[in-house]
């Protein structure tokens, strides 16, 4: 009860420290920059469905790029602020586990990080969602699919042609 009460009190003194950070505030930039980048791309005249707008960005860009970096950036501060302010030599003469301290920072990192990609997938969402009402496909779709004898055929769907 006492590990997990400490590493409680070193998460909530943490969590301020972190989003107060100038680190954060690049990583927040980060992630706005995403649903921003799908509205661009629904507002371009012939451009991607809103599946692929969403689909896309939230996989290679959140999930391929972001989440590595902003993990990379935000987990180098757990300890190294300690370091730099020369605070961890008395921070572990104290009678207190490493693996509390440590695991009080990182659960306060990853509790800021869950936060920002939960937002930017949701943001991203909602941007899909605002403009595929909107979106008319413009090109006709070729459905393929093989039959019981094993024969391939196809038939192509014709959609509506753009102005």
């Amino acid at each position: 009860m006492h590990f997990l009460r400490t590493t409680l009190l070193f998460w909530r003194t943490y969590l301020p420290r972190i989003l107060r950070a100038r680190r954060t505030l690049v990583v927040a930039l980060g992630c706005a920059l995403i649903p921003v980048a799908a509205l661009f791309l629904l507002n371009i005249k012939y451009g991607p469905s809103p599946i692929e707008v969403f689909m896309y960005p939230a996989y290679y860009m959140v999930l391929m790029v972001l989440v590595p970096l902003a993990a990379v950036i935000t987990g180098s501060v757990i300890v190294s602020e300690e370091v730099e302010d020369r605070t961890i030599s008395y921070l572990l003469t104290r009678p207190i586990p490493r693996a509390t301290i440590l695991l009080g920072r990182w659960l306060a990192c990853a509790t800021v990080l869950s936060v920002l990609f939960l937002g930017t997938i949701g943001g991203l969402r909602a941007v899909v969602e605002w403009k595929a009402p909107t979106w008319k496909p413009t090109e006709p779709q070729t459905v393929e699919w093989t039959d019981r004898r094993g024969e391939k055929r196809s038939h192509v769907r014709e959609r509506e042609t753009p102005p």
